[in-house]
């Protein structure tokens, strides 16, 4: 059953604590339930620890340490979708991490500095359907794109030298933008494989596609000659 938005917002089939529950599913970690052996010594070897007789597992921790806050920081919020809707939830979303977004018949660009100065509506209008999103050179992970479902508007989406775009992100991309998306630029995203660049023949409306900095894709000549067997019309930078 569908969440209720705010009061303001019309009756849809769009759930924000569905999406919170997604990501509740996908959480790890030990749990006090079944505290085992193993969990002991995760608990008790302490990574700091490790500073003096293992610096190597201690610069992986840190690794994994600052990228676990960088997800923690992108995870869903369902009040603010409940309080602004998903286009103005997921552009103050975006703003806030330095990103530029555009609306529908706006032809101004909305950057973080609209962000901290409150340019932007701080509750739901049904006129701001966001159609254009420039992320290029940010910190954008997995979990960051639940904050974008709904965009039903969506044309335009730049990733480009994004380093935590990988193939997990793409399927994400292709599958809630598959019937809006007409230009998209993945340049210089050196965590993105073949195996991200294949599932691209799902946006069947994607009109331009970029692809600059990507020699470390084996074949991908030859995986852009198969996009354009599928999408006889989409032009390839």
């Amino acid at each position: 059953t569908p969440f209720p938005l705010h009061d303001a917002l019309p009756i849809c089939m769009y759930a924000p604590a569905r999406i919170t529950a997604e990501e509740n599913a996908m959480t790890n970690g030990f749990s006090w339930n079944r505290f085992n052996v193993t969990d002991w010594f995760t608990a008790a070897a302490h990574p700091y620890l490790a500073f003096w007789n293992n610096p190597q597992y201690y610069a992986t921790e840190r690794k994994i340490k600052k990228y676990q806050k960088l997800i923690n920081s992108q995870k869903f919020v369902a009040e603010r979708v409940r309080t602004l809707g998903p286009d103005l939830a997921a552009a103050h979303f975006l703003l806030a991490r330095n990103c530029r977004v555009r609306f529908q018949d706006i032809d101004y660009w909305f950057s973080n500095k609209d962000y901290l100065t409150q340019n932007l509506p701080q509750s739901y209008e049904s006129d701001w359907s966001l159609e254009a999103i420039e992320a290029n050179d940010s910190n954008l992970v997995y979990e960051g794109f639940s904050t974008l479902k709904n965009l039903t508007s969506l044309k335009y989406l730049d990733v480009s030298y994004s380093p935590n775009i990988d193939a997990w992100c793409m399927d994400r991309i292709t599958g809630e933008f598959s019937d809006t998306l007409e230009y998209l630029d993945v340049s210089g995203c050196l965590s993105l494989n073949w195996n991200g660049l294949e599932c691209i023949w799902r946006l069947h409306n994607l009109k331009t596609l970029v692809l600059r900095d990507m020699d470390h894709v084996k074949d991908i000549k030859m995986i852009c000659y198969l996009l354009l067997d599928v999408m006889p019309h989409l032009e390839i930078r």
